[in-house]
């Protein structure tokens, strides 16, 4: 009974585990060219999310981890955790500076 106890509370942990690391933030929205009331500019994107760009509309993400930015005109498009799956539609993608420890000053 003990093992079974372990390997429950062991199963537990992982699906908690992976729960949390579904939930965290893997890209940020910099721009829309088209007002939506699902996503926003400045907005946190997770893995796994899905949505659809309509032909004509361009939406430009930064991922927070690879740095790569991407413009997406139109299509099907998947979160990644450091890069878009984009269907039906266009993507171009760029390296672009993000360091996490530059300060700002003013």
């Amino acid at each position: 009974m003990e093992k079974f106890l372990r390997h429950v509370s062991l199963v537990i942990a992982l699906m908690c585990a992976t729960v949390a690391y579904a939930a965290e933030p893997t890209a940020v929205v910099e721009g829309v060219s088209a007002a939506r009331t699902d996503i926003q500019e400045l907005d946190f994107l997770e893995a796994g999310r899905t949505f659809e760009l309509a032909a004509d509309e361009v939406m430009t993400l930064v991922y927070l981890t690879s740095c790569l930015q991407e413009t997406i005109t139109g299509g099907v498009v998947t979160i990644g955790l450091e890069k878009s799956s984009v269907a039906g539609g266009v993507v171009k993608r760029k390296n672009v500076n993000c360091e996490s420890d530059a300060v700002v000053s003013g």
